[in-house]
């Protein structure tokens, strides 16, 4: 097998490489392949002769920081649990044969094995495998599905659930160039946030995926020069953590005013061992500097004097120096920044 066209995930029957592999028809034999993630931008016909004979996953994502690829974890880990939890021969469709699992030959069948590509193997398929990793160690049986199988490249599977770090040093053993971008670690890091959810409703009913969607939202809206559709908007005092999940630390990680408002790009970057999430509490924490809180401001109507809204709900940003107009020296707030303040109608 070409070592740089297809490697496994130590302990399991996880095979990791790029588009390449899939024209590698003898090398997914070997492999006992009976399941493909293809996880990249691509127009996958139905009876496609790549994947043609094999039980197909695909998740159209693009290798790009800002790819909501979280979306996708609950989908790839039931499609890739189901296949290594199946260990019966299943045909392959080189030569349409049965393979048998005799258990004295010397390549006995070591059950389904599972390809999970993207263009070069790199990022996007890496951030799958890592996903599947991450949501299967903290399982109740806490057990690999091919761990009952006797085979020397096997490793110990750990009893505690597998931080990232884990999970991405025991996938660089067998693929030392997996390396997700940014983005995607971040999403890594919340999905452990969350408690990696299983199904597709714990995800997206989960009040870490819905700031994080918020957030996402406002900052697209920014980009754009537009107003955010108000389906899309999550106001501060919707989904605020109650106070027995602040005690029990659930969500002390996340301050609920900068998970929603904060817009400093630097949120979305790799903090290395420390996650988004822990990297905004920290800016978020409170100081001994008494000058630190700000006062609330409440924003009335002109006319009618209706509170409109307070400047917790404000949100910091740049205008654009094309449209000196866009704000006045009165908007301006301590940092430097502008805000946006509602004008009455009429």
């Amino acid at each position: 097998m070409d070592f740089s066209v297809l490697d496994k995930c130590p302990g399991y029957n996880l095979f990791i490489g790029g588009f390449i592999a899939l024209r590698r028809p003898k090398a997914l034999q070997n492999c006992h392949i009976t399941h493909i993630v293809s996880v990249l931008e691509w127009q996958f016909e139905p009876d496609n002769p790549l994947t043609r004979g094999y039980q197909h996953l695909h998740i159209p994502v693009d290798d790009v920081e800002d790819e909501n690829l979280l979306v996708w974890f609950p989908r790839s880990n039931a499609f890739i649990h189901d296949a290594l939890a199946n260990s019966s021969p299943t045909k392959v469709p080189s030569d349409g044969e049965m393979l048998t699992t005799n258990p004295d030959a010397h390549d006995a069948h070591p059950g389904n094995g599972v390809l999970i590509h993207c263009a070069m193997g790199k990022s996007r398929s890496a951030t799958i495998l890592l996903a599947y990793l991450l949501w299967q160690s903290r399982q109740p049986s806490a057990t690999s599905p091919t761990a009952g199988i006797d085979d020397d490249s096997m490793v110990s599977i750990p009893r505690q659930p597998f931080s990232l770090l884990d999970a991405l040093v025991l996938l660089r053993q067998g693929r030392p160039i997996a390396e997700p971008n940014a983005g995607f670690m971040d999403q890594l890091h919340l999905y452990i946030d969350m408690g990696c959810p299983t199904t597709q409703a714990q995800l997206e009913n989960h009040k870490l995926y819905k700031r994080w969607m918020n957030k996402r939202n406002v900052e697209e809206s920014l980009r754009i020069n537009q107003a955010p559709d108000m389906a899309d908007i999550l106001f501060e005092d919707e989904d605020l953590p109650s106070d027995s999940e602040v005690q029990d630390g659930k969500e002390a990680s996340v301050s609920a005013k900068t998970a929603i408002l904060s817009l400093d790009s630097k949120s979305l970057s790799s903090t290395g061992a420390k996650s988004n999430m822990e990297a905004e509490a920290e800016a978020s924490a409170p100081t001994s500097d008494p000058a630190w809180a700000e006062p609330e401001i409440a924003v009335k109507c002109r006319r009618c004097r209706h509170l409109l809204a307070r400047s917790t709900f404000t949100i910091p940003h740049s205008p654009y120096k094309s449209d000196p107009s866009a704000y006045t020296t009165s908007d301006h707030d301590s940092s430097g920044g502008a805000c946006l303040i509602p004008a009455p109608v009429g």
